[in-house]
This record gives structure tokens, C-alpha cells and sequence, in this order.
């Protein structure tokens, strides 16, 4: 169970060398050991050794901060170390991470609460076989923040010294509340924010993303964006992890001349210039679906899972930890007559069940008959019933078809080339349905916060809100130059998200208020492939879909 922590003091104490936690792991397989054990000790090496290059600290502050950091995780390896060893002398027969699988979770988070728990349960153990050796750790580490901070105010700091400030501020809180993670990312936050409103900062970020000429670039400006883009990267994967708030449209921006640059939807602008090598090309929050989909017919449930059809007769299912499971449809009937089918349309409600549209051609005396049915899964992706679609009418012009759930459990339908939304029970019989004033092309929607429905078409310049009485609410007009790609309902924020293209084939995600007020429109790199999309789920989760990976999951 202390592997956790170690994974923690990996990706934290990298900062300090400019490295991530990977790195530490990539290093330490090359020495042909990765334990938590052999991985404290390499940590605790490096930190000595980086002392000796910052024996000329400007500040003094600075040198006292580090002192105590090393100081800090010297005593916490050596609580770890006592803590395993009591632990092996009681011959527990349960291992650490069986033990903990078997803790309840409560909530749609499960994911946070897993990882709260498992730190929990890790910090519980230290303090229980070593709280004396923690407690001291503790203070070692509010010291070195105490430090930092106060090297911070000094105003004559140079910027290479102001960003390592800012690590070792950043580094010694994380470490400093590892008993309540959550409780740093406040001050964390507040200390990024300080430095990345610094002029010089934005100068030096201003100068290498307008710079396009590789050779003229100054070293050290690259190495103080590449340590700033870590610091975004450590501290962005650790609120992921340990806090649903303050998500990616949300993260402290560095102002330029003629933009915003916000370091984690703008990785790509940084990380794909030759000059930063490899070292920043692990992108936060990304994680590969391994093969190509089609995020429009994409959805995600409260566990942060990405559930998508593979094919006529299967849906897939992958997690963020890389996990994958396939659930087999069941067979049409009259399968014998059935010339052709596919899956429409996907979705999944607030309690996970998974529907599944499917639309089937079956050979008759009159010649082709084309029908649409529903397939419900339970949360254990086990059918609970099937039933026809009588109401939609299959035309040769149909383009796609698109569905959500709203809070009374209807399912709402709408589909390409037709003007109505259709509202259905959950055994597939109609209850109403609206007109829209805009039907042509490629459906788009999603259920807002007060249960409307939120409605566009493919690369149309405005997204229309209905009462779930039908009744026009509002229009949002995107701005001007772009044209809508997909619509989400950002559940945490309240707010609603539409993904957006511009003429010069750039995305970008705009920030609407309920009433329709644009409040933020981030640019990010086209880096998204074909078709990308934006996912939610009722109990918070929210995505950013692409062909090959999703990313920006809070």
C-alpha cells in the first residue's frame, strides 16, 4: 500500500530535475528494478545529488526550503520502511490493494473516491507503525513551504530561481497533505497562478511559440518552459486524481500579447516542437483507446469508462487504466429475413445502463422493410429488454442518429434530415416530440441541466435550447468564423460546452453560461483527428473524444 505514496514522491520530487513519474520508471528499469523500495531510494539520490548543482542558491530561503524538503522525505522513507517491515511481521495474509478493493465506494466519483481511499488507507498504516517518524516528516515539509513561500516575495528573485521556488512550494504542500491531498491543491493552484502572471513568464512563453526558428531559440528559455509545462502537467494530474474541481477549461492561463495560452489545452502547441525532445510528450490527461472509433457514437459512464460500438453485434468497453471488456448484442429476430443491420445510435443514463439503438433491414414479400429497435443494459452490461421503434421512420436519406437520457428516464431521439426530437419511455413507446427549426444534416444534442434539450446539426453556427415541453428557451450563436461539431452538458460546472471549428480547421471549446453567455473560449491545437466529440455523464464526469484517444477527464 505504500505505493501510492512512492507514486506520489516519484511524480513530485521529479519536478525538482525536471522529470516525470514515468521517467523515474523508465530510469529505474534500466537498472533492472522498479519496488517501492529501490524507487524511494533513487529519489532520495537524486535529491542529494541535485543539492550539490544549487550549492549557489541566490536565496538563502531557497537552500533552507530544499534542506528541509530532502530533510522531509528522508524521515518519511524511513516511516515507510519501518511501517512495511511491522507489517510483515504481522504476516497480514490480505495484501495491501485487496484489501483495499474491498472498501465500499459511495458516490457516481468512483474513481476519486478510490484514490482518496487508497492514500487514506496507505497514510493510516504509516501513522499507525511510525507516527512519531510522519508527524516529523510533516513539519520538515511545512518548513520547506514556509521557505519557498517566503523566497517567493523577494522581488530581485531571478526566473529560474522564482520557478524552482515555485516547485519546491508546490512539491513540500503536496507532500506536506498527503493525509488530505485535496487540502494543497488550493495553494497550489494560487502559487501557479503568481507565477505564470509573472511578465517575465509570459515574455519568455510569448517569445517560443512565436519563434519559429528552432536554432535561435536561447536554452535556458527553453528550459524554463519546459519546467513550467511540468509543473501544469504534476499538478493538473494530481488534482485529476485527488479533487472533481478545477477542470482544464478552468486552469490558470498564461496572458499573451494576443491570446490566452492555457499550458494543458495548448500542450501540443509546446510539446511538438523539436527542441523539447520527448520530455513533455506524455499528454496530461490523454489516454489511448488503442483503434480507431467514431466519437460521435460515443458515450461515458460514472466510472469514466468509454463505452462504443465495435461493430454490428458488439460494444466496447475501456477504462482510463487501459482495461477493456466486449459485450455481444443480441441477435435480431427473425434473423433468418434480417439482410442487414448496425448500431444508430448509443447512450447511457445517471444509473449506467447502456442503450442501444439499432437499425435492421429485413428482406419481406414487398421487398426491403427498414425498422429501428432499442436494447437496454443493465450497469452489469447484461440486457434487460429489447423493443421495437415504431414511431421512427427509416428514410434512404437518413444520415445518423443521435440519443440521450433525461432525469425521468425518457429517452430522447433525434435523428439526420428530420425535423422532430422524439421523447420515449424506456420500453420504446412515444410520448411526444418536438420540432426544431433546424433539421439538415447531422443531429447533435444533449440534455441540459434543468432536463432541456440541446440541439444543433452538424457545422451549423448556432445551437438551439428547448423546454422539455418543447418550447424555444434561447438560441446560442457560436462565434463568428465557427461552426458546431458536438455539444455537451458540463455537469460539475453547470455549464454548457460546445466543440467548435474554425476556418483555419483550428477546435475549439466555448464555455456557455445556462442563459447562454459565452464566458470562455479556449483554442486547442487540431490535434483531434476526424470528427472529434464532447462526452458527459450526470454524475460529473466530462471528455473530449477523439479516432484514437480521449483526454480532459475530470
Amino acid at each position: 500500500m505504500s505505493s501510492i505514496v512512492t507514486n506520489i514522491l516519484s511524480s513530485t520530487l521529479g519536478l525538482l530535475w525536471n522529470k516525470v513519474g514515468h521517467s523515474t520508471t523508465e530510469e529505474l528499469q534500466r537498472e533492472g528494478d522498479v519496488t517501492d523500495a529501490k524507487t524511494r531510494e533513487f529519489l532520495a539520490r537524486e535529491l542529494l545529488n541535485i543539492k550539490t548543482k544549487f550549492d549557489d542558491f541566490s536565496s538563502k530561503d531557497l537552500l533552507s526550503s530544499y534542506t528541509f524538503l530532502q530533510q522531509g522525505v528522508d524521515v518519511l522513507n524511513a516511516a515507510l520502511h519501518e511501517s512495511n517491515l511491522k507489517q510483515k511481521a504481522l504476516s497480514e495474509t490480505q495484501d495491501d490493494d485487496g484489501e483495499t478493493s474491498t472498501m465500499s465506494t459511495v458516490g457516481s466519483d468512483v474513481l476519486l473516491v478510490n484514490e482518496l481511499q487508497r492514500l487514506s488507507h496507505a497514510v493510516r498504516k504509516i501513522k499507525l507503525n511510525s507516527d512519531k517518524e510522519f508527524e516529523s516528516a510533516k513539519e520538515r515539509f511545512k518548513d520547506a513551504r514556509n521557505k519557498a513561500t517566503e523566497a517567493l516575495s523577494i522581488d530581485t528573485l531571478g526566473v529560474e530561481d522564482k520557478i524552482l521556488a515555485t516547485k519546491l512550494r508546490i512539491v513540500s504542500e503536496i507532500l506536506e497533505c498527503l493525509d488530505n491531498p485535496e487540502g494543497a491543491i488550493p495553494g497550489c493552484l494560487s502559487v501557479l497562478k503568481k507565477l505564470q502572471s509573472l511578465s517575465t513568464i509570459q515574455e519568455i512563453f510569448h517569445e517560443y511559440i512565436l519563434n519559429k526558428k528552432l536554432e535561435s531559440l536561447d536554452e535556458k528559455c527553453v528550459e524554463n518552459v519546459k519546467s513550467v509545462m511540468l509543473i501544469n502537467f504534476v499538478l493538473f494530474e494530481y488534482v485529476v486524481k485527488f479533487s472533481s474541481k478545477n477542470p482544464a477549461l478552468c486552469w490558470p492561463t498564461i496572458e499573451l500579447n494576443d491570446r490566452s495560452f492555457n499550458p494543458i489545452l495548448d500542450w501540443m502547441l509546446i510539446s511538438e516542437r523539436k527542441c523539447m525532445g520527448k520530455d513533455l510528450d506524455q499528454h496530461p490527461g490523454r489516454f489511448y483507446i488503442g483503434g480507431e472509433i467514431q466519437p460521435y457514437n460515443v458515450a461515458m459512464n460514472s466510472h469514466c469508462e468509454i463505452v462504443f460500438p465495435t461493430s454490428c453485434e458488439t460494444i466496447k468497453i475501456v477504462s482510463r487504466t487501459g482495461e477493456r471488456k466486449t459485450i455481444e448484442l443480441p441477435n435480431p429476430k427473425e434473423l433468418e429475413n434480417v439482410t442487414d443491420y448496425w448500431i444508430e445510435g448509443l447512450t447511457i443514463d445517471m444509473n449506467n445502463k447502456v442503450y442501444v439503438l439499432r437499425r435492421t433491414i429485413t428482406q419481406t414479400g414487398l421487398g426491403e422493410a427498414k425498422s429501428c429497435s432499442l436494447c437496454v443494459f443493465n450497469e452489469n452490461y447484461s440486457v434487460t429488454h429489447e423493443c421495437a421503434l415504431d414511431f421512427l421512420k427509416v428514410t434512404e436519406d437518413d444520415e445518423s442518429c443521435k440519443m440521450a437520457v433525461d432525469k425521468n428516464n425518457d429517452i430522447i431521439i433525434c435523428q439526420g434530415n428530420d425535423p422532430f426530437v422524439y421523447i420515449c419511455n424506456n420500453m420504446g413507446q412515444l410520448k411526444h416530440k418536438i420540432e426544431t427549426e433546424s433539421f439538415e444534416g447531422r443531429p447533435i444534442f444533449c440534455i441540459g441541466g434543468k432536463n432541456e434539450i440541446v440541439v444543433s446539426r452538424d457545422c451549423s453556427q448556432e445551437v438551439e435550447i428547448y423546454t422539455e415541453e418543447g418550447n424555444l428557451k434561447l438560441k446560442i450563436n457560436v462565434p463568428d468564423d465557427h461552426s458546431v461539431l458536438s455539444v455537451a452538458f458540463h455537469y460539475v460546472m453547470c455549464k454548457i460546452i460546445v466543440l467548435t471549428r474554425d476556418y483555419d480547421d483550428s477546435h475549439h471549446l466555448c464555455l456557455y453560461s445556462e442563459s447562454g453567455e459565452l464566458e470562455t473560449t479556449a483554442m486547442v491545437r487540431n490535434d483531434f483527428g476526424w470528427c472529434p466529440a464532447v462526452i458527459s455523464h450526470p454524475s460529473g464526469p466530462f471528455a473530449v473524444v477523439t479516432s484514437y484517444h480521449f483526454r480532459f477527464i475530470y
